[in-house]
């Protein structure tokens, strides 16, 4: 920092109003510093939510128990953001494909469960998720949860589904009550923002804690 301000002054230096800003600098030194640090803050803190760490909000239903509405949320965004793909169980938050149906821009940004990694064929038997004809047990939440194959506003039945190379595919823990990958199919990796993985609001000692 100090070499950049420096650089920043012998080039000012060169020019009228450059050296003009010098003085004004060196006769308000503990304003500037001010200004310094509030900056350096201020950028520090938008990288760290650009590429770190991002606060969410639970606007529905749909991943209860896990997260109740209007649950606040930490979101790391780093891992996926240097392209690592979601592990199974994983909560994400992603950007809605516009292309499924009754897509809403007022809500653009979905959080749901992983469920189905890429290129595997998912199926729903008997309320139990199978990966390539293996049931799913782990993490064991997928032995606590019950799928049902058809929700409100699907057409047909889930039963199965291949997924592309390049996608997942996202469940609510909700399971009757979730709008997500039995109703419009697979999520492009590329779409995913980041997992879930601290609730800091209600601020209740039973509630704060990690994500599972």
């Amino acid at each position: 920092m100090n070499r950049l301000i420096a650089f920043v002054a012998t080039v000012l230096a060169k020019y009228s109003f450059g050296r003009r800003i010098i003085q004004h600098v060196k006769r308000h030194p503990k304003v500037y510093a001010l200004v310094q640090e509030i900056t350096v803050l201020v950028v520090t803190v938008l990288l760290i939510r650009t590429f770190i760490i991002e606060p969410y909000k639970i606007p529905s239903g749909s991943m209860i128990p896990a997260l109740g509405i209007n649950d606040r949320i930490f979101v790391f965004r780093l891992p996926y953001w240097l392209g690592k793909v979601p592990d199974r169980g994983d909560i994400v938050v992603f950007k809605v494909p516009k292309t499924i149906p009754n897509y809403d821009p007022d809500k653009p940004v979905y959080i749901k469960r992983v469920v189905g990694l890429p290129g595997e064929t998912l199926e729903i038997r008997n309320g139990k998720l199978f990966a390539d004809g293996q049931q799913v047990t782990e993490p064991e939440i997928f032995d606590e949860l019950t799928y049902v194959n058809q929700i409100q506003g699907m057409a047909k039945p889930f039963t199965s589904f291949q997924i592309p190379d390049d996608s997942i595919l996202g469940f609510g823990d909700n399971t009757r009550n979730s709008y997500d990958s039995r109703a419009w199919g697979a999520i492009p990796i590329r779409n995913v923002k980041g997992r879930a993985v601290f609730r800091y609001w209600p601020f209740l000692p039973w509630r704060v804690g990690l994500i599972r």
